[in-house]
């Protein structure tokens, strides 16, 4: 929990809701193809113009089908990109894969960059 209240600190993440009946009726509306979390996601990324953080296989075939200008990221390009920007060493990296493999019950197809 302090992870996420450090990230919103620093304005890496936001909690947010509906603006629009735009982006309510779009939630309905891709409700019929996803689950509610990943369509509220879907819908506030498409009418605000965010990029997406998922990997749900079927949320990202939806968004890559009807929304291909829309930036998807996954999990793995996100650790990826954290550990590259502030240097992290390999053992502390392979203890958050670990921890997300196991308190998250994710387990990528494969690392993409070559971290097992």
């Amino acid at each position: 929990m302090l992870e996420f209240q450090e990230a919103m600190k620093q304005g890496l993440l936001k909690i947010v809701n509906f603006e629009s009946e735009e982006e309510e009726d779009s939630f309905v509306n891709y409700a019929v193809d996803l689950d509610d979390g990943e369509s509220a996601t879907c819908a506030i990324a498409v009418h605000r113009k965010w990029a997406v953080a998922t990997d749900d296989d079927k949320a990202i075939k939806f968004l890559q089908k009807n929304f291909p200008h829309l930036q998807i990221l996954s999990t793995l390009e996100i650790i990826k990109h954290w550990s590259e920007e502030i240097g992290v060493d390999s053992s502390t990296l392979r203890d958050v894969l670990n921890a997300i493999r196991i308190k998250g019950r994710y387990s990528p197809h494969s690392a993409p960059w070559g971290v097992t």
